[in-house]
């Protein structure tokens, strides 16, 4: 078996927040649609998520933290 171990946007990490309170006129219409996507987390630990809507491709950056879970998938096949 093998341990999995991803970062994942928390839609309801960031309207927790002060920041993310904030920010959510600006962010809004895609809480849904990165709800849940894995984070891509850079060398100063600072994230960012890309992703598509509507054929559009996006980015969301900086990714916080605060606005992210970790999430742990143990797999029966080592062969990921």
């Amino acid at each position: 078996m093998k341990s999995l171990i991803d970062t994942v946007f928390s839609k309801e990490a960031f309207l927790s927040s002060d920041s993310g309170r904030r920010l959510k006129s600006q962010i809004g219409c895609h809480l849904d649609v990165v709800d849940g996507l894995p984070v891509k987390i850079d060398e100063n630990g600072i994230g960012s998520i890309q992703y598509e809507v509507n054929g559009e491709r996006w980015e969301l950056y900086p990714v916080i933290p605060e606005w992210c879970e970790i999430q742990s998938q143990i797999t029966l096949f080592g062969g990921l």
